[in-house]
């Protein structure tokens, strides 16, 4: 075969650093474009894109070169870096370590896209530990809950 076709949907959950409501509603809008924008010039297309103040959902097309965890690095990397220019003088935003990607079969998109984009009012009722845990369980990944979500050390703890 003389071309490579491939159709790879990823639903890409990760958090705020220690899941701090750090990312607030005035700049939602500004932060899901930048990242739409970026993906694309990556060549990784978003199909849906949402989240609270703590964590986002994001679906996409993987192209067959990239692994996941490139996908992840440069959305993480490049959001993080808009976020500490444009939206945070003081303290510095980061993301938490880690992320859970989740294959998506082509006839869950529109029930996923919903889900993305329903995030804020879907919490609720759950939490975000919950539901990233209810994802694990559902595909059947294999965690250790005492390291799912690490506490901050005494010297980052908030107050």
């Amino acid at each position: 075969m003389s071309n490579t076709y491939s159709q790879i949907y990823i639903h890409l959950v990760f958090s705020t650093k220690y899941r701090a409501p750090s990312l607030k509603q005035d700049f939602e809008h500004q932060l899901q474009s930048y990242i739409r924008d970026h993906a694309e010039d990556q060549e990784l297309k978003i199909l849906a894109i949402g989240g609270t103040q703590t964590h986002l959902h994001i679906l996409l097309i993987m192209p067959p070169k990239f692994p996941v965890s490139k996908a992840a690095q440069i959305i993480k990397g490049s959001s993080s870096r808009w976020l500490n220019k444009y939206h945070f003088d003081k303290e510095k935003f980061r993301w938490q370590k880690g992320y859970g990607a989740f294959s998506i079969n082509k006839s869950l998109l529109p029930t996923t896209i919903n889900y993305i984009k329903r995030q804020k009012e879907h919490h609720s009722e759950i939490t975000y530990k919950d539901e990233f845990a209810a994802f694990l369980d559902k595909h059947e990944i294999d965690y250790d809950n005492r390291k799912l979500f690490p506490s901050p050390p005494e010297d980052e703890a908030p107050g």
